[in-house]
């Protein structure tokens, strides 16, 4: 496997992942503190990680025949099947809501004239626009979002004060140990990225398929590094944490920059996101179009209709529908590639830490 494809693999890999996500992190690791958050974005990072090399051997074992849902139902059967459609076609949809809460608030720090509607309508179109395009033309707009992001988020981590950062947050605050668990599941979730990192190098045999499970490795770790660095950059800066990390700037270079950040950071997640939900319909019979045009219009009637509140949205979508996904995954991946021994262990391992995952975003979804 050559190393453009390999660096290919790692940056989709990098721009799906870092998303909308990364900017509730620095209230999360100012509510529950800094040491709580730092472990979530490590395990995450591992767990995560191996839950990916999983779904790429999986799509290597059945040619990708399918997408998910489609090979949940057909390896675990219909009821399966219906709870794996369910958990990637409304997480997506909601994943994409989540990223124009925000989209709509990033690009009026660059057009300070939108103003309500105007501006929704219009990072609408620009994030949604690229959904209809092809696999090619997404991967170098992935390359060029995460060169980007990578660039942003390092200066703004340079300009800090990392002592400041660490000084303004408990080390941990035991009463919301886990408030940290579905936002930071939200953040590093890039499952939709291992599709396109299988189709970059599809025909990889033997030895060679290594290569894209370290590529798959490498953009989960690189994306959690930026997430730390980005969250000392914020919290080793002189402003309020807020909970959309945004609202605490004032100074107009740094609202600039932080626009043009989550722009990138949302467009390249928007589209991956998208392609899966509507792939998802597709296998259910969906017309190309209908499904496209579905994924498209529904988080718009969602954030017409109030659903509003970032980070409580953020956290739900993580616990539970990603949650479920990487349950799927984890079924699936058991099932086809029968794993052994201590390999199995971890698959056990796995359905309790997604479960717990599920079961405390509902209760704090409801509850809290």
């Amino acid at each position: 496997m050559s190393y453009k494809i390999f660096l290919s693999q790692v940056a989709v890999m990098v721009a799906t992942t870092v998303g909308a996500g990364m900017f509730a992190l620095p209230h999360v690791f100012s509510v529950s503190g800094w040491a709580p958050g730092i472990f979530y974005l490590i395990a995450f990072a591992i767990i995560l990680s191996f839950i990916h090399a999983v779904y790429f051997l999986v799509l290597k074992k059945v040619g990708e025949r399918k997408r998910l849902a489609a090979l949940v139902r057909e390896a675990l059967g219909p009821v399966q099947g219906v709870v794996a459609f369910l958990a990637v076609v409304v997480g997506q949809l909601l994943t994409l809501l989540v990223y124009l809460i925000l989209g709509e608030t990033f690009l009026k720090l660059l057009v300070p004239a939108l103003e309500g509607i105007g501006g929704v309508l219009l990072f609408w179109v620009i994030a949604s626009a690229p959904l209809f395009f092809g696999l090619r033309r997404f991967a170098w707009g992935e390359a060029l979002g995460a060169l980007a992001m990578s660039a942003l988020i390092l200066g703004l981590f340079a300009a800090s004060d990392v002592g400041q950062g660490f000084a303004r947050v408990p080390v941990a605050d035991t009463a919301r140990l886990l408030f940290p668990f579905g936002i930071i599941l939200f953040s590093l979730a890039g499952w939709t990225a291992v599709e396109p990192v299988y189709e970059l190098n599809s025909r990889v045999k033997g030895r060679e398929v290594r290569y894209s499970l370290i590529a798959l490795a490498a953009g989960t770790a690189i994306s959690a590094a930026l997430y730390a660095l980005f969250v000392l950059g914020v919290l080793g800066s002189p402003v309020p944490i807020t909970p959309d990390t945004v609202s605490g700037f004032s100074a107009p270079l740094w609202l600039g920059l932080l626009g043009v950040l989550g722009l990138f950071a949302i467009w390249t997640s928007y589209v991956p996101v998208g392609r899966e939900a509507a792939h998802a319909l597709m296998d259910r019979g969906w017309k190309q179009g209908t499904a496209l045009g579905f994924v498209a219009f529904v988080p718009l009637l969602l954030f017409a209709a109030g659903l509003s509140d970032f980070v409580r949205m953020a956290g739900f979508v993580g616990g539970v529908f990603l949650a479920l996904v990487y349950l799927c995954i984890v079924a699936v991946g058991k099932k086809l590639l029968k794993p052994k021994g201590t390999t199995r262990v971890l698959f056990v391992l796995l359905y309790i830490i997604l479960a717990a995952a599920v079961a405390y975003e509902l209760y704090y979804f409801i509850v809290g």
